[in-house]
């Protein structure tokens, strides 16, 4: 399956399950809404004081696992999937990043992980992809929603 489309796709079974969230969470409202627990109508969000959450407000929670929004890919992950070969198994050249976005989907992320490093060597890798996480922040991309084709066609 070309990364594109694999992509597509992740992305639009994330907004089908949002979708099917919100198409439940207005059945319960309407559900209690006859039973005189709630007024119908839409859910309001409230307001947290910002002190709470150490100056922060949030009114969205946006979870971006397949990099729809932000480039964790680029800037976090395969960064630290190279930074792992460097020390683990410096007798191996990387893949390009082009190939990694492959190999996460073909065989999968823990497949071919598995096929580069012994068990001993996969609680290290984790280690060294948690450090990087904690480390970086990765940036969004450019455009509407922050989204982008990875087709590099568009």
């Amino acid at each position: 399956m070309p990364v594109a489309v694999a992509y597509a796709v992740a992305g639009f079974s994330l907004a089908l399950l949002v979708a099917a969230s919100l198409k439940a969470e207005q059945a319960l409202a309407s559900v209690r809404a006859r039973q005189g627990q709630v007024r119908q109508g839409p859910t309001r969000i409230p307001k947290v004081p910002a002190t709470a959450m150490g100056g922060l407000r949030f009114r969205l929670l946006l979870l971006d696992h397949d990099d729809t929004t932000v480039k964790g890919t680029e800037e976090v992950h395969y960064p630290a999937h190279v930074e792992s070969l460097r020390i683990l198994r410096p007798d191996l050249v990387p893949v390009s990043l082009e190939e990694w976005f492959r190999r996460n989907h073909d065989p999968g992320v823990s497949a071919y992980l598995k096929l580069l490093f012994t068990s001993e060597q996969m609680v290290q890798e984790h280690e060294i992809w948690e450090k990087a996480m904690e480390q970086k922040i990765p940036a969004f991309y450019e455009g509407p929603f922050g989204g982008r084709c990875r087709c590099r066609k568009c």
